[in-house]
Formats: structure tokens, C-alpha cells, sequence
């Protein structure tokens, strides 16, 4: 791939809103993607226990799939509520059909920053039993850019945070030792209504419809050059969310936009092309069809109760017989990389920008950001605000810049 195959058009909508993997807006050329209806839907007549069964009866039907060609079932496990719930699912299912000896679970760690951002310890804190066959990866950084430009090569295009890289390394190990194997993801969890009022009112306050799992609200930037900058706005006007369902509630068109239009196809499209580069096959019961109907069919006092990822978390707790402790919501040390441990490599890459050159971006507009959220990010990591902090402004363009190598 060489620069002239990228379409800058749309590069410049992820610079600027942070838009990628928007269906059939493609950064390089690639197959138009048909995006699936859904039919049977029974609005407002599902329950929690319906959800439920489909996910077990989804599940079960790949683990006997799987025991039949005497595969290894592993589960990417994270913090994050919906991550252990598959897990007491699958777990259960495996012992129930005598296969717990083929089920591996593996968590991808960051040990520094006094386990700031450490899943183990969080899952230590979350669980009550010893985690079945338990693999803890710790992810280590021996080249900044190397690790980011390998991530965005296999990705075909620049990747949307550090926690990319950590599957990257799962899924590493996954190719090196196991045989036959199937992962198992907990990707698509964006089809859980993963919102609250305050969220929603800082997306319309911002005029933005992007958001982080954290709850910040991503803002666009301004160091576009004025041509792509127009190119961008242009772009972000004319985005059509085609109705794949009918929207029976303000929760139905934000699941709509969220799972399939902004977050869900990045993500999914992270997986697909690392699943393929490293030759392991996976299973993500969130995005299955089946599944979307019994979610898209609850009544909106279960759709949303109050708390984000309402049916998640009523399960886990009645699996566990408390209320669910939260997972990580900064899952990574992107701040502390981006901004102190590789500040030079930062600023050489913002000095010697191939998007600069290619008139896409202004330098000098990037350094001065950069510089002043350094200034900020020192002053407030000590501080409580800090969680509000946001390296996003930077990471895209740090991204797309290794991206960009990554083609040569």
C-alpha cells in the first residue's frame, strides 16, 4: 500500500472526529460491507431471562461445536463487567459438557505505573474463586513506534487506542501456544444501552457523538489544514445512520449509531484483522444477530434501568449476590506514553509529519496543542480531575502518522 491508495478524504474525518471504521467510509480501498437488517424483533416484550438463555444457548452451541474438533476455547478477559460475565457463562458451560480441561482464560496486563491500569488486580478485587486456568500476559513496550506501526499495519489503518496493541499480544500468544483454537471476545458489548443522562448531555452540549468509556465526550480538533478541514466537516454533515431496525425509543437510535455506525465496527474491525493476521479464530456471541433482537426487544425500564449495561449487570448480580464491581474505565497508560515516557518520540514524529507534508495537518497547530496539554497533564496527574484528562487529541494524529510509515 502506498499513500496514493488512501483516501485522505476520510483520514481527515478521524483526525478530526474521530470517525474510522464508519461503514463504507474506508480509508483504502476495500469490499463495500452490506449491513444486516433486523426483523424479529418483539419490542417490549422481552425479559432479562430471555436475553439471557440466548446468550447461554449462543455460547453452548460453540463450545459443543468445539469439543467436537478438540479445540481449545479461550476467553480475552478484562475487568470490565460484561468480560466477566461471559466468563461465568462459558466457565459453567464447559463444566456442564465436561470440557473445562480445553478452556483457557488469558488477560493482557500493565504491571507499571503502580498497577494503575493493571486488570489482574482489578479482577483479584472483583472475583471471590481462583479464575479457571488462568494466563496473565504482561505487556511490555521495548519500541514505542515499532509496537504502534506494526498494530497499524495489521489493522490496515490507524488503530484508536493503546488497548489495541494489548489484544495484539493475546492474540500473539494465542498463534505461539495453542494448536486448535477458538477465542472467545466479549467485542459488540456496545449493543448494552453504555450511557447515562449526563453522558447524553455533554454529547449534545459538545455537538459531538462520540464518546469513551470513561464518559469523556470527544471534542474535534483544529489543526486540520483549512482544505481538509471543510473536507471533514463536509463529511460529518452528509453521515447517514440508515435505520436497521425500527427505533421504538431514544435508546434504540443510540445503540443504533453506537454499535452499528461508530464504536462497534472499529472494534470489530481490530479483531477481524487480527484474528486473520495471526490465523486464530474467533466467536464474539455479542454481535450475533440472534442476540440483537433479544437485547433490541426489552422494555426500555430494562433496556436501561438507571445504569449503563442494565442487563449485564442485573445478571452479575444474581451470579455473584452483590452489586457488581466496576472494571477499569482507563485501561492503558496511553496518557503517561503519549506525554512523558515517549514525549520526545511525540514531538520528533509531530516535527517530521508525513500528514504535514501531504497538507493535511499544521505542524506547528499540533505542537502547540501538544505542548499545552503536556503543561495540563503534569499539573493535574496527581489530582482527582485527572481521570477527566484525555490524550485523544493527540493519539489520533500520533496514530495515523505510524499508520502512514507503516505503508512504506
Amino acid at each position: 500500500m502506498k499513500f496514493s491508495s488512501i483516501n485522505l478524504n476520510n483520514l481527515a474525518l478521524y483526525l478530526k472526529y474521530g470517525i474510522i471504521s464508519f461503514p463504507n467510509l474506508t480509508i483504502k480501498k476495500e469490499k463495500k460491507e452490506r449491513l444486516k437488517k433486523i426483523k424479529n424483533i418483539n419490542f417490549k416484550k422481552n425479559s432479562y431471562d430471555d436475553v439471557y438463555n440466548c446468550l447461554v444457548f449462543l455460547i453452548s452451541k460453540q463450545i459443543k461445536r468445539s469439543k467436537k474438533k478438540n479445540e481449545k476455547v479461550i476467553l480475552f478477559l478484562s475487568s470490565g463487567v460484561d468480560s466477566r460475565l461471559l466468563y461465568y457463562i462459558v466457565y459453567n458451560i464447559c463444566k456442564n459438557n465436561n470440557y473445562l480441561k480445553n478452556f483457557y482464560v488469558l488477560t493482557g496486563n500493565f504491571k507499571s505505573f503502580n498497577n494503575k491500569y493493571s486488570e489482574f488486580k482489578a479482577l483479584k478485587n472483583n472475583f471471590k474463586q481462583k479464575i479457571h486456568k488462568h494466563k496473565v500476559i504482561d505487556i511490555v513496550f521495548k519500541n514505542f513506534e515499532k509496537e504502534i506501526t506494526e498494530s497499524c499495519r495489521i489493522n490496515q489503518k490507524p488503530i484508536n487506542g493503546l488497548p489495541v496493541i494489548t489484544m495484539k499480544k493475546l492474540f500473539n500468544y494465542c498463534s505461539k501456544h495453542f494448536k486448535k483454537k477458538i477465542v472467545i471476545t466479549g467485542i459488540g458489548d456496545s449493543i448494552f444501552f453504555n450511557a447515562n443522562n449526563k453522558i447524553i448531555n455533554n454529547l449534545k452540549k459538545n455537538k459531538s457523538i462520540q464518546y469513551a468509556p470513561d464518559g469523556i465526550v470527544y471534542k474535534s480538533n483544529e489543526f486540520l489544514t483549512k482544505k481538509y478541514d471543510l473536507v471533514s466537516n463536509k463529511i460529518f454533515k452528509n453521515l447517514k445512520f440508515k435505520k436497521l431496525f425500527k427505533i421504538k425509543s431514544i435508546y434504540h437510535n443510540f445503540i443504533l449509531k453506537q454499535c452499528f455506525y461508530l464504536k462497534g465496527p472499529k472494534v470489530k474491525n481490530e479483531v477481524k484483522n487480527l484474528s486473520k493476521y495471526f490465523k486464530v479464530k474467533t466467536f464474539s456471541p455479542f454481535c450475533e444477530t440472534r442476540f440483537h433482537e433479544k437485547i433490541l426487544g426489552l422494555p426500555n425500564n430494562l433496556l436501561f434501568n438507571g445504569k449503563p449495561k442494565s442487563f449485564v449487570n442485573e445478571m452479575l448480580r444474581s451470579i455473584e449476590g452483590r452489586e457488581p464491581k466496576q472494571g477499569l474505565k482507563m485501561n492503558s497508560p496511553q496518557r503517561e506514553y503519549l506525554f512523558e515516557k515517549y514525549k520526545n518520540n511525540v514531538i520528533k514524529t509531530i516535527k517530521n509529519s508525513n500528514l504535514q507534508k501531504l497538507n493535511v495537518v499544521e505542524s506547528k497547530k499540533i505542537l502547540a496543542s501538544y505542548i499545552n496539554l503536556q503543561k495540563k497533564y503534569y499539573r493535574d496527574k496527581y489530582k482527582k480531575s485527572f481521570k477527566n484528562f484525555s490524550s485523544y487529541e493527540i493519539w489520533k494524529f500520533i496514530s495515523t502518522e505510524f499508520f502512514l510509515r507503516s505503508l512504506k
